[in-house]
C-alpha cells in the first residue's frame, strides 16, 4: 500500500496482444512484490485462454509506458502452467475457470523483473467497498489504433461498486468510448483484464480486474469485476506470497 500519483499507477497498465503486436486482446495490471523478484501481470482468463497452441504456448506482446512515457515491450512465447514453474515466462489459468459464466476469470502472466520497473509503485490487495468509486485504465478495442503510439489509446474507466459477493462485484461504470449504436460488448472489448483501484486517505488499493458484462444488454453500463482476493489466492498457490516490500518494512 503506497501512495502515488495516477501517472504512477497508470504506468502499471499493460496492453496485451497475441501473435502480432497490433492484435489487441485486452488489458492487464502489473504486480511487483519486491525489487529483483519475478513479477506478475493480472488479467482476465478469457483474454488469452483460447490462444494457446498445441504445445501449450502463446506468443505475447506486453506493452508498458512508464511515468516518463517511455515504452517497454515484453515479447515472447509463454508456457501454460498449472502450478509453480521454473520457466522464464509462463501463464497460469485456474482449472476452475469457466468460460461460459466467467467464474474465476483470472490469468496470471509471470516473467522476470527488469530494471526499468524499479521506479514503479507497489500496492496491496483489498476487497472493494460497496458504493465507493473505483477506477483504472484500459485499452478498449473501440479506441485501438495501428499507430505505434499505442499509449495514447489507454483510456480511463471509473464507476461505483455494487452487488459485492465473495469473488466478484458489479461495477456501474462510466467510460468515455460510448458512441451511438455501439453495443456494451463492443464498448468493453479490450477493457477486459483492466485493473481497478480504490483510493482512501491518499493510499491506493487493488480491488480486482474487469471480466465481462453483468446482466443482459439492456442492463446498461454494468460489468463484473473479479475480486482481488481471487488473484491473492492464485499467487499463494504459485508460491508467490504477497508481502510488504522489504523497503517498507519497519
Amino acid at each position: 500500500m503506497v501512495s502515488g500519483t495516477d501517472r504512477d499507477y497508470k504506468a502499471l497498465v499493460v496492453r496485451i496482444a497475441v501473435g502480432n503486436r497490433e492484435k489487441l486482446k485486452g488489458t492487464g495490471i502489473l504486480y511487483i512484490r519486491n525489487l529483483n523478484e519475478r513479477v506478475c501481470v493480472f488479467t482476465a482468463a478469457h483474454v488469452i485462454s483460447d490462444c494457446f497452441d498445441i504445445n501449450g504456448e502463446v506468443y505475447l506482446f506486453l506493452d508498458f509506458y512508464d511515468q516518463k512515457y517511455d515504452n517497454h515491450l515484453i515479447e515472447g512465447a509463454f508456457d501454460k502452467v498449472d502450478q509453480k514453474n521454473a520457466n522464464e515466462r509462463w501463464v497460469y489459468i485456474p482449472d476452475s475457470y469457466n468460460s461460459y459464466n466467467l467464474n474465476n476469470d483470472i490469468a496470471v502472466i509471470s516473467f522476470p523483473w527488469e530494471n526499468w520497473m524499479k521506479e514503479l509503485p507497489t500496492y496491496e490487495f483489498r476487497d472493494a467497498v460497496l458504493n465507493e468509486t473505483v477506477y483504472g485504465w484500459g485499452y478498449p478495442q473501440a479506441m485501438n489504433s495501428k499507430s505505434t503510439e499505442i499509449e495514447g489509446t489507454c483510456i480511463s474507466i471509473t464507476g461505483k461498486v455494487g452487488n459485492v459477493i465473495s469473488d466478484r462485484y458489479v461495477l456501474n461504470y462510466e467510460a468515455p468510448t460510448r458512441e451511438r449504436g455501439v453495443s456494451r460488448h463492443d464498448e468493453m472489448s479490450g477493457y477486459s483484464g483492466t485493473g481497478l483501484f480504490q483510493r482512501e486517505n491518499e493510499k491506493v488499493y487493488f480491488t480486482g480486474c474487469l471480466s465481462g458484462a453483468a446482466g443482459e444488454e439492456s442492463a446498461g453500463s454494468r460489468v463484473w469485476i473479479i475480486s482481488s482476493n481471487v488473484f491473492f489466492r492464485a499467487i499463494e498457490k504459485l508460491d508467490m506470497q504477497p508481502a510488504i516490500p522489504n523497503s517498507f518494512m519497519p
